[in-house]
Formats: C-alpha cells, structure tokens, sequence
C-alpha cells in the first residue's frame, strides 16, 4: 500500500500523488500508531484557496483538495483528505 501524504508548504503544500492515481479509489484510515480503522473510497477532488504571507506581501493561492466517502455513513459525507491528514491519521492507498 502507498501512504497519501500531504506536504506543508507555499501554494497549501502538495500531495504525493496526481488525481489520476486516487480518484475512485480505496483507501484505508489508520491512527498515527499503525491501528487500522476503517476502509473508504476517494471519491472527487474540489479546488481550495489561500494565501500565504511573505516580507509584508500576501500570495494568494489554489489548490485540490480530495473527498473521501466512508461506505457505511448513513449521511454519505464527504470528508476533505487535507482534514485527515492533518490531524495526524495516516492514509493509505489500496492495492
């Protein structure tokens, strides 16, 4: 399995994977130690914006974001991948 990560940085970061890779996809959640919690699937990609400050200027920015579904939510809810990620769970792309 491929570990998604996201990568800090100017411009909101950047993913290690291209949207072809995951789109349509299975994932699998895990918590920062390893444990398995549950399985999902990437399911669309949404622009996000920003902007980043530097030597009293401000850039602003866009980038994807990616949408993940889990298959028993009752409210079938689209959950951002960044959102994931930064709370320090660990994703992985299935085989």
């Amino acid at each position: 399995m491929k570990e998604l990560t996201l990568e800090g940085g100017w411009g909101g970061g950047s993913f290690n994977f291209n949207k072809d890779e995951v789109i349509g996809k299975e994932i699998e959640i895990q918590t920062c130690f390893g444990s398995k919690i549950c399985t999902g699937f990437i399911t669309d990609c949404i622009k996000r914006f920003g902007t980043d400050y530097d030597h009293g200027h401000e850039y602003r920015w866009e980038n994807v974001d990616y949408l993940y579904e889990l298959p028993d939510d009752p409210f079938e809810r689209w959950t951002k991948l960044t959102t994931l990620l930064s709370d320090n769970y660990k994703v992985f792309l299935k085989d």
